[in-house]
């Protein structure tokens, strides 16, 4: 799959590891499989803001709305349990995919930091996207 990194054993056990340590990840099954991962990152809690940053590693798995579905229960965890105000994301310009679930559950494009991705020999820009708590819980 395209950006996706194949890695040895040792390199997924330790990844894997980290995911477990982090302080608010998830992991996203299917039919009892590993499919992907959700995280917060960079938590303010003064602020009540975070970045999230998610996947579906399974090409198979694309397409299907349980990226939207994941996206969707982290942010309602989020914006009531967390009592966060804001969250963020980037995405690489050309995962139309991605954009359109993003805007799906709510979230609206920011900005632009142009030619921040150096992909397949190719410089790409990266979307920067917010939802606000009150935009979520208003459409959700």
């Amino acid at each position: 799959m395209d950006g996706v990194q194949k890695l040895s054993f040792k390199a997924a056990k330790k990844w894997v590891e980290n995911l477990r340590q982090h302080p608010c990840a998830w992991t996203i099954e299917h039919e009892n499989r590993f499919i992907g991962e959700l995280r917060f990152d960079a938590i303010d809690n003064h602020d009540r803001r975070a970045r999230l940053a998610t996947g579906i590693y399974n090409p198979e798995k694309l397409g299907n709305g349980l990226g939207r579905e994941a996206i969707r229960i982290a942010l309602q965890y989020a914006f009531t349990t967390m009592n966060l105000h804001r969250i963020a994301l980037r995405v690489i310009d050309y995962n139309e995919r991605a954009i359109r679930c993003y805007k799906s559950v709510g979230f609206v494009e920011e900005g632009r930091e142009r030619e921040t991705a150096f992909i397949k020999g190719e410089w790409c820009d990266d979307l920067i996207m917010g939802l606000l708590s009150h935009e979520f819980l208003t459409h959700n």
